[in-house]
């Protein structure tokens, strides 16, 4: 082993010297060169010799650059790279060089003032020798530096929306280096677009956003014209915006450059605008009926009902502007409706004329401009090639106070037709419409015309089941409807608009389709009803003209024979139920079952309505003739009825109240009527003919809506003269799966002797023998509610003895009718009542500061059809049937108010009629307050119970016959905190309904 000594060490480490040039950089800008000398100045060769760079962060090697005879050891990272040098004899030197750049991430290095900016020389050789330079000096790097030195209309302020606006940046390099190239971003809010610039290249934009590039082409024209933005230079560009809405209207801004995928530098900006007259709205949607509000007015009504000439009713629709500002870019859509009357119905038969169409803006006509248009549905009646039913229009503005104004002819036809579903609408436009503020925010609404409503009545035939031979009866028909009469409807209510037209040439056509064997007498036929301001004055109409052919009998009823009772504006409630008899006779042929069907209809100006159109709808009802045939062996069928059993109390003058406590007169009761919770019997008689027989079955089909019925028990008495009676409640069998399923529903009882002798009835060795008589009894129950229904219910019963042992097929089929030994036919017809409940939905209370708020919760129940029977209605006359009663209320009250105790009170209006039994009318009744207070007051809900208010619970109010409408009272108050100019929704959680 050889030891150095001190002396010796110290001459090797400084043997080899190392020489170096670093050169100005510019940052992001081109390459440097630095240049390094290595001489060995001992008399010792070195082998083995690398040199490691290290330079500041973000000064970086340029891979591939080092020049000979050096050569890349390593280049990561890129600001300390390590080079390999050949070996060196003694005084041997080599000089290299190599290329760096300045990248971003000096910057950091750069802005601390206590870094130096040097290179740190590192030389090692083979045997461990090492040696480390560092300059005495700094090398300089350059950094540019960008400043938005001014934005004009950084902040804007337009007078109104849309406008336009540009800004001008100036962007200045404040550093000591120059710049080859920069971008300007920005994005901008929802309301404000960016339409274009100059200045720069667009790298990207769209509305909302932009991104500038600035490079050495544009650098030419400022400053020393080279192709950088030098220290002290200044570029300018500009942007120019739209402001499209009066919120959402800022900007931002950015400057960045840098190089190698890295920024070195972001400049953020912030800017804005506003628009002075976001204050100006405009409100095309005024409150109600007003004289500046909206609402379509047919000004100019027509009663001929085609699609011709001089046909035509005038419509107008008025919006009127009542805000602070003008509406722009109105969008108006118009079209055919029915109901809801904002809702387009493309099959209604109606059309709009657009050649007639007129645009005014006050008095002023404005330019038609019909955005687009629909046909809808085709209606066959329409002759005009565009039978338009929707369109739109465009207007650009409405000022503020000013009214839109859109008129059109309004064509209507094809109503000739009955079409077995209600018409209820005949001149019901309605509009969607859309506009903006001068900000560009956008408003919306849409509405209805106070409709023309040509009902189509539903009809209630009324005629004996079955009749014999040489019987007189009246075919009696009603009407659920007022007859033939426009009617105008401002917010849910409704008024006569005129009822016939001017013309006193109208005419009513009731026509009645009579089955085989049953003819008109030529009797006086009359319309009767009531005065229309006092339903116990009855009216008269009488027909002028009576016209028959064949079976179909049609009488006319003519403006001359009309009663003077009739106010002029015809009628306001006068023929509601009112009705149409026609005195028909029996005279036998084959006899038989068959449909009695009527029908009415009105032509309002026979002079240029060529027919008239359907107003009550056709209605068919079953009647049975039997006629005096002989009767073959096997059951004569002498007798069939199917009644109400289940009644109400006596009410024999119609006051709505009960008489007394008993039974009513049923002599004078509607028994054919039923309603739910009701009961009906059906009662079968027949006499054997010949024998002895051992297989006969009862049985009956209830027809439409019949499924609403369900079995509860069936007796059968079987008696044979001068022998005994035998007799018992047996099993009714039922089964809704008929023929016309789901709506109707069959019943039968099993009267084979095998059957009844198993029930212990009949005696072993019982027959059926010769004039022997049978009766059944079947009780029904009317279970299921079918809604706000009133209609006929046709039955179909058999009594008949067979030979066919059998029983009775799916569904409870009857046997073919070769196997159905019986004579004589039967029917009855049920006129079925449904109901339906109806609470209020939750109310809005304007509310200022802490008042006091009187509520009034409504509740309603319909007997029959919608809104018929509240209380008016008398469908079951000369009977009192407290059907149902308001149960209780359940409320509950918005957050921070509370019930006022001692506030509640119920107002329960009843049914009052007439001695006639053709009207009625309401009768108010109200408790004082006190008396409706909840179980208690502080709970969340409250819950009311009113049973105890009625005469039935020991209170003072009469419940109400037939349907009910009543109002439930009371008062809540808020916390003054929470009661500052509100709108208070009040939610009615339920109500129940004690029903039977």
């Amino acid at each position: 082993m050889r030891f150095l000594t001190g002396a010796a060490l110290l001459s090797l480490l400084w043997a080899q010297t190392i020489g170096t040039s670093e050169p100005t950089l510019l940052v992001c800008g081109t390459p440097g060169t630095v240049s390094v000398t290595i001489s060995n100045t001992t008399p010792n060769p070195m082998t083995g010799v690398q040199l490691a760079v290290a330079m500041p962060p973000g000064v970086l090697y340029q891979v591939g650059t080092v020049s000979a005879p050096a050569t890349e050891v390593s280049v990561s990272p890129p600001n300390q790279p390590v080079f390999g040098l050949p070996d060196l004899a003694p005084t041997q030197s080599v000089t290299f060089t190599f290329a760096v750049q300045a990248g971003c991430d000096v910057l950091a290095f750069l802005a601390d003032p206590d870094n130096e900016v040097k290179n740190t020389y590192t030389l090692t050789w083979s045997g461990g020798g090492s040696y480390t330079y560092t300059p005495g000096y700094e090398y300089t790097i350059q950094q540019p530096l960008l400043q938005y030195a001014s934005i004009v209309n950084q902040t804007y302020t337009a007078p109104s929306a849309p406008a336009t606006f540009t800004r001008t940046f100036t962007v200045t390099n404040a550093g000591d280096g120059r710049l080859a190239l920069f971008r300007h971003t920005e994005t901008s809010g929802s309301g404000l677009l960016i339409t274009g610039s100059t200045g720069g290249t667009v790298i990207s934009g769209g509305p909302h956003a932009l991104t500038l590039e600035f490079t050495g082409a544009h650098f030419t024209a400022v400053g020393n014209n080279d192709a950088y933005l030098d220290p002290g230079e200044s570029i300018s560009f500009t942007v120019s915006y739209e402001i499209t809405s009066c919120s959402d209207l800022g900007s931002s801004f950015a400057l960045t450059w840098g190089c190698n995928s890295q920024t070195c530098q972001t400049v953020n900006e912030t800017g804005g605008a506003t628009v002075s007259a976001s204050g100006l709205v405009p409100n095309l949607v005024t409150s109600g009926y007003t004289p500046n509000g909206n609402v379509v007015l047919i000004t100019q009504e027509s009663s001929c009902y085609q699609d011709a000439p001089g046909a035509a009713s005038r419509v107008r629709l008025r919006l009127a502007n009542a805000g602070t500002g003008a509406a722009y870019s109105v969008t108006l859509a118009i079209f055919i409706s029915d109901y809801p009357s904002d809702v387009y119905r493309s099959y209604m038969p109606a059309r709009i004329d657009t050649h007639s169409l007129v645009v005014r803006i006050g008095s002023t006509v404005q330019p038609r401009i019909i955005t687009s248009s629909l046909a809808g549905d085709p209606t066959p009646c329409f002759t005009a090639p565009d039978p338009v039913k929707y369109l739109t229009l465009y207007v650009p503005q409405v000022p503020a106070g000013e009214t839109l104004y859109v008129e059109f002819d309004h064509y209507l036809c094809g109503l000739e037709a009955c079409h077995g579903v209600t018409r209820p609408n005949i001149r019901s436009i309605g509009w969607n419409l859309s506009y903006k503020n001068a900000c560009n925010d956008s408003y919306t609404a849409s509405g209805g015309s106070n409709y023309r409503t040509q009902f189509n009545a539903s009809l209630t035939n009324t005629h004996p089941g079955t009749v014999s031979d040489g019987q007189a009866f009246n075919v009696c028909v009603s009407l659920g409807e007022e007859p033939g009469n426009y009617t105008e409807y401002f917010v849910g209510n409704y008024v006569n608009s005129g009822g016939a037209p001017s013309s006193t040439g109208y005419y009513f056509m009731w026509v009645f389709q009579l089955p085989p064997g049953v003819l008109y007498t030529g009797g006086p036929i009359q319309w009767v009803g009531t005065q229309w301001n006092d339903p116990t004055i009855t009216l008269t109409w009488p027909a002028d003209n009576v016209i028959v052919s064949g079976s179909t009998v049609t009488v006319y009823f003519t403006h001359p024979n009309r009663p003077g009772g009739w106010q002029t504006y015809w009628p306001t409630g006068s023929f509601k139920n009112s009705y149409v008899c026609l005195p028909v006779q029996v005279v036998c042929g084959t006899g038989g079952t068959a449909p009695i069907t009527s029908a009415v209809y009105y032509n309002p100006d026979p002079s240029c309505n060529p027919a008239p159109f359907c107003y009550g709808m056709p209605q068919s009802t079953s009647i049975s003739v039997n006629c005096p045939v002989a009767c073959p062996a096997g059951m004569e069928f002498t007798h069939f009825s199917f009644e109400r059993v289940s009644y109400g109390l006596r009410d024999d003058n119609n006051d709505g109240v009960p008489d007394a406590n008993t039974a009513p007169n049923l002599a004078l009761i509607r028994k054919d009527r039923f309603m739910v919770t009701d009961t009906g019997l059906a009662v079968f008689e027949g006499v054997v003919r010949g024998g002895p027989w051992q297989d006969a079955w009862a049985w009956m089909e209830f027809g439409s809506w019949g499924d609403v019925f369900r079995r509860v028990e069936a007796q059968v008495e079987v008696k044979r003269p001068g022998v005994g009676v035998w007799q018992g409640v047996v099993p009714l069998l039922e089964d809704p799966f008929c023929s016309g399923w789901p709506d109707c529903m069959r019943f039968a009882v099993d009267l084979r002797v095998s059957t009844l002798q198993a029930q212990g009835i009949l005696p072993p060795g019982f027959t059926y023998q010769d004039q022997d008589t049978v009766r059944v009894r079947m009780r029904v129950y009317y279970l299921y509610n079918p809604g706000g229904y009133q209609g006929p219910m046709n039955i179909t019963p058999y009594l008949y003895i067979t030979a066919n042992p059998a029983p009775l097929g799916p569904q409870l089929t009857p046997h073919a009718p070769g196997d159905r030994l019986s004579c004589r036919s039967w029917s009855a017809t049920a006129e079925l009542i449904g109901y339906y409940f109806y609470a209020t939905d939750p109310f809005l209370y304007d509310v200022s500061g802490c008042d006091t708020v009187l509520v009034g919760l409504r509740q309603y129940l319909s007997i029959g059809p919608c809104c018929a029977n509240y209380c008016s209605g008398n469908l079951f006359p000369y009977e009192y049937r407290l059907w149902a009663l308001p149960a209780q209320i359940t409320v509950t009250l918005p957050a921070g108010w509370r019930y006022v105790p001692g506030s509640g009170y119920l107002h329960h209006q009843r049914t009052q009629g007439n001695a006639t039994a053709t009207s009625a009318t309401c009768v108010p009744q109200e408790t004082t307050p006190g008396t409706a207070e909840p179980v208690d007051p502080n709970a969340s809900p409250l819950v009311f119970n009113l049973n105890s208010l009625f005469t039935t619970n020991g209170g003072s109010l009469v419940a109400s016959d037939d349907g009910l409408f009543g109002l439930l009272h009371f008062k809540i108050v808020p916390s003054c905190a929470a009661a500052v100019e509100t709108e208070v929704p009040l939610a009615l959680q339920h109500s129940s309904l004690q029903v039977g």
